[in-house]
């Protein structure tokens, strides 16, 4: 995995431990994302050169002073903190403004997180409608495991695991995304009325999976992983885990 061996990160934080004087109470807070539930008091510096990587931490009066000593102009420190604080689009019709809650629906008889409990057409059905009743804003249908050790699953049983549920879920008024790494089974999902398309392998397992992605218009979730679900457990390690999966 290629990955940026230099560089300037910001994160935003709350509480912190060690004297800094910055906690939630604090009177100078900003909104995270345009969320005016969610608020941040400070702001963590992380700097990377290498192998090195170090960080300080500044309060709200402190910020810009703080960015300009590291190189960044007023101007660029505003725009980072417009980005930081500024709302998010909605995501497939879903206002972000609070927390979303996902429910996982996996169509396979191999799943790592439910033991293939929901194998089968109307297994998967049955537990997605009880997730949607349950009040979960998107249902992420998934018919291949990627669970350490998976072997692959041909596209069309893949799509044949997932397409009924899609099916049988697409009137109900909860967000669908589409749990695959293979562009086949993006077209057929969103087809039958899937709204996101979420890809363990970030687009790169399937060559044909980012033109599809470009060409559905459907929000993409892009996850990552280090290897492909057989083989990404033999040496899963990192430079700095946060940065690393941040560049990539």
């Amino acid at each position: 995995m290629a990955v940026k061996k230099a560089g300037i990160y910001l994160r935003p934080v709350g509480r912190l431990v060690g004297g800094t004087g910055i906690d939630d109470g604090a009177s100078d807070q900003l909104v995270l994302n345009g969320r005016a539930k969610i608020k941040f008091s400070g702001i963590e510096l992380i700097e990377r050169q290498g192998e090195w990587t170090g960080n300080r931490t500044f309060r709200m009066d402190e910020i810009f002073d703080g960015l300009v000593q590291s190189q960044i102009s007023q101007n660029e420190a505003h725009a980072i903190l417009h980005r930081v604080v500024g709302s998010r689009p909605d995501l497939a019709g879903l206002a972000l403004d609070r927390t979303r809650i996902m429910g996982i629906v996996n169509a396979t008889p191999d799943s790592f997180s439910d033991g293939g409990r929901f194998a089968g057409s109307e297994a998967a059905i049955e537990h997605a409608l009880k997730l949607d009743e349950e009040g979960a804003d998107i249902l992420d249908i998934g018919g291949e495991s990627t669970r350490p050790g998976a072997t692959p699953v041909w596209e069309g049983e893949e799509a044949d695991r997932i397409i009924p549920v899609i099916d049988a879920m697409a009137d109900e008024g909860v967000a669908l995304s589409v749990d695959t790494r293979n562009s086949f089974v993006m077209e057929k999902a969103t087809k039958a009325g899937a709204h996101i398309i979420n890809d363990v392998s970030a687009l790169t397992h399937d060559p044909d999976s980012m033109e599809f992605a470009v060409s559905s218009g459907a929000p993409v979730i892009l996850m990552h992983a280090l290897g492909d679900p057989e083989t990404m457990q033999d040496k899963p390690d990192y430079d700095h885990v946060l940065l690393d999966v941040y560049d990539y």
